[in-house]
């Protein structure tokens, strides 16, 4: 098993960069808010299961040659191996 950690920026031309998305080779879920500390104290995070189009369509955009989102230059590919 191996996990890749990707940090993203918005092109000029594009779209913003929310909600949070985790994506695997079968599917992905999606996050409105929150995989870090931020966020008011008692509020709720909703995680949705994508749909296949949906899901094959955000890998497009967040793919190394999506036009929609780059992978940020100023940082590294954080990867995870396991077995």
């Amino acid at each position: 098993m191996v996990l890749k950690v990707f940090l993203w920026h918005a092109r000029e031309v594009g779209e913003e960069l929310h909600p949070r998305f985790v994506f695997t080779e079968y599917g992905g879920i999606q996050f409105d808010y929150c995989l870090d500390e931020g966020g008011q104290q008692g509020a709720k995070t909703l995680v949705t299961l994508l749909s296949e189009g949906l899901w094959l369509e955000l890998r497009r955009d967040y793919s190394a040659e999506g036009t929609t989102f780059a992978i940020d230059p100023a940082t590294d590919i954080f990867v995870i191996r396991g077995k």
